[in-house]
């Protein structure tokens, strides 16, 4: 077990680069954890606006639409002065202003549409939403001097009615939010997982491929099939150590939450993708010659990869040509394989989420054939 011995030794030489993806990778799961299950279950709450109306009417029509104004909002006793609205504007004390002018409520009983004039804040969406709400109120009081009420009627019957809301609840799938967390955890772990592993493995195959030890080796006892056995040894027990570490990071954030059919899904479609990881990472050590040459290719491939396989870019969103370019990549398989365990209730019911698995292990032999192959041409 010399070989195997060796393997290790150079592998503790590269955990403190693997202890970094590690360590970022867990802090930064746990921060969009937490910060997740903080967050209130409440999805919209209306925010008050600062507004100020100038009043030139001096009308019961004009302070009822002011009362309106006011119920949801922050009304700002102004004395109108323009050089002090300007400076509450800019300073965002005020954030609307409404102009009501002289003869408004007459005009109003006389069928006519005056004009309103406002002062808002230049590309800002709160001085729309509130000529959406100005424009509601008069909309809804011309409704009532249609049916031919007096304008006082109209007034009471317009602030009744915009009073009035929907009482409005929203259900949600249990889990869905805490489903979402963890496929955004597991969604991410492949870039993780192939520029750690090609990385660190890679380093090592190049060093067991120098010239001088592979020399060394083929004057030894041992011959090339039991070294080779040895170093697969060791690669796949560190590909299982690193699948157990990002598992149990993952029971330690949603064991609570989540049910143990998806736990176990989860975890045999990243036992496959780390699987092929290793595979892929050997292969390039074994072609690979140099460190510099596989630090560039480990980014390349491990960005390229989560790229066009829909690790960083959802697939929705992808064109029909990059969709069929990507079915070539192992990423892409387990992309649509945990997309799929979401909503598994039932093992039956995994046949999507298994078919992707089984495409990422057939890459694995791929890539592991590639590597015997060409540790036999270096003999």
């Amino acid at each position: 077990m010399q070989t195997f011995k060796l393997f290790m030794t150079l592998l503790k030489r590269n955990l403190p680069s693997v202890s970094i993806y590690v360590v970022i990778f867990a802090i930064i799961s746990v921060v969009i954890t937490s910060s997740n299950q903080s967050s209130s279950a409440q999805l919209y709450q209306d925010e008050a606006i600062p507004f100020t109306v100038i009043d030139e009417d001096k009308s019961a029509l004009s302070e009822g639409l002011r009362e309106y104004l006011a119920q949801k909002n922050e009304y700002v006793e102004h004395s109108g002065a323009v050089e002090e609205l300007q400076m509450d504007m800019y300073y965002r004390d005020i954030y609307y202003v409404l102009i009501i002018p002289e003869g408004f409520e007459e005009g109003v009983k006389a069928g006519e549409e005056p004009t309103l004039q406002n002062y808002k804040i230049k590309d800002s969406s709160v001085g729309y939403y509130m000529d959406l709400a100005v424009e509601s109120y008069m909309s809804t009081l011309r409704a009532s001097l249609a049916t031919g009420v007096e304008l006082s009627e109209a007034i009471a019957t317009t602030g009744e009615a915009m009073q009035a809301s929907a009482e409005v609840s929203m259900q949600q799938k249990e889990n869905t939010s805490t489903n979402s967390i963890m496929q955004g955890y597991f969604q991410t772990l492949p870039y993780i997982l192939l520029a750690m592993l090609m990385n660190a493995l890679g380093n090592i195959m190049i060093s067991l491929n120098r010239e001088k030890v592979r020399l060394r080796a083929n004057c030894s006892s041992l011959s090339m099939t039991k070294r080779n056995l040895q170093i697969a040894l060791g690669t796949a027990l560190f590909g299982l150590m690193i699948w157990v570490l990002f598992e149990v990071i993952a029971l330690v954030l949603y064991a609570k939450q989540e049910s143990a059919i998806t736990f176990a899904l989860t975890g045999m479609n990243t036992l496959c993708f780390v699987l092929m990881t290793v595979a892929l990472s050997v292969m390039i050590g074994f072609l690979a010659k140099k460190e510099a040459v596989l630090s560039a290719v480990a980014i390349i491939v491990s960005l390229g990869a989560s790229f066009l396989g829909g690790v960083f870019v959802p697939l929705e969103v992808m064109g029909e040509g990059i969709i069929k370019v990507a079915k070539f990549l192992p990423t892409y398989w387990y992309v649509t394989a945990n997309s799929a365990i979401v909503n598994v209730a039932e093992f039956s019911e995994a046949g999507s989420a298994f078919a992707g698995m089984g495409i990422q292990l057939l890459f694995a032999a791929a890539f592991f054939t590639i590597a015997m192959v060409a540790s036999r041409k270096q003999k």
